[in-house]
């Protein structure tokens, strides 16, 4: 009986412990003005991705946010292979899309 007196006191400590990290973090994070991800997506078709974000470092779980064609948020787990195909993916649009502005900007004079 006093076992499981002491297992319970040890979960409701251990319950206990993960709520407070929790909010801390959450708490923080709104002081701070920073998004944290808790919990990751999981694969976002590419096509559907207009741009991604860091969060911030003083975050608990490292994490990028992906942000798709109607707005909506997703966070990824940057150490998976397949969101960092999409960061390469999407970082190359952008330096195609901004050469194509200087090139569209730029007047050659003979």
């Amino acid at each position: 009986m006093l076992c499981n007196t002491l297992l319970e006191t040890d979960l409701e400590i251990f319950m206990l412990t993960v709520v407070y990290d929790h909010l801390f973090t959450a708490v923080n994070a709104l002081e701070t003005g920073t998004e944290c991800c808790m919990k990751f997506s999981e694969i976002i078709p590419l096509k559907k991705v207009v741009s991604l974000r860091t969060t911030s470092s003083s975050c608990p779980r490292k994490a990028l946010i992906f942000t798709t064609i109607i707005g909506k948020a997703f966070c990824v787990d940057p150490s998976k292979a397949w969101v960092q195909s999409h960061v390469t993916k999407i970082e190359s649009r952008w330096t195609a899309a901004k050469t194509t502005t200087m090139m569209s900007s730029t007047t050659i004079t003979p």
